[in-house]
């Protein structure tokens, strides 16, 4: 999607004088370091807290064969995240001042430089591959939720050392978040 956006706006270039001709643009558009520093740390606090508690992060520690194999493999991890969500940033401001794309939810800009921007195909294409992102994220995160709850907290609560119970509770316990999370995506909309 990023070479598409940048193929479809001409490129860099092209995005700057864009910038210095638009009188709806300020000047100081792509300017880094032109918000205040908390607002600038905020995306990299929030996704580096969350990668201290992400399964895949200590899945990597735990199947390492040794210590300097875990420091690889999390720096790998790390530079493809900032890498990623460098390319997403890019993304915005390339459709904003590249392709014209305004829109009042800036959190939602990927969705209209999807629908609004590219070719029906790559739409098509880029929605389910958006969806098959967020279902397997999201079973992920229940799955590795249940065991933590299963194996930390029920399992040495209530004694069960039956595998075929502690399958049946894992499974409950998968259900439960389920529609915890759903309960809190209604009423937290805003997050």
């Amino acid at each position: 999607m990023f070479i598409f956006v940048y193929y479809l706006t001409g490129g860099w270039d092209n995005v700057v004088s864009n910038v210095e001709t638009n009188a709806t643009i300020s000047n100081d558009f792509l300017l880094m370091f032109n918000m205040p520093l908390a607002e600038f740390l905020m995306p990299f606090m929030t996704i580096g807290a969350a990668m201290l508690v992400r399964q895949d992060t200590w899945q990597r520690v735990w199947a390492a064969r040794n210590l300097s194999t875990t420091l690889k493999a999390n720096w790998i991890a790390v530079i493809l995240m900032f890498v990623t969500g460098l390319m997403i940033i890019v993304i915005g401001v390339m459709a904003r001042a590249g392709l014209g794309i305004e829109t009042d939810r800036p959190d939602l800009i990927y969705y209209d430089v999807i629908f609004g921007a590219l070719p029906f195909w790559l739409s098509a294409l880029m929605f389910i591959t958006l969806v098959a992102i967020i279902m397997s994220c999201a079973d992920s995160f229940f799955i590795a939720g249940s065991t933590i709850m299963v194996s930390d907290i029920i399992k040495p609560v209530f004694k069960i050392t039956d595998d075929k119970k502690l399958l049946y509770v894992s499974r409950l316990m998968v259900i439960a978040m389920a529609i915890f999370s759903l309960c809190l995506a209604l009423l937290f909309q805003d997050l």
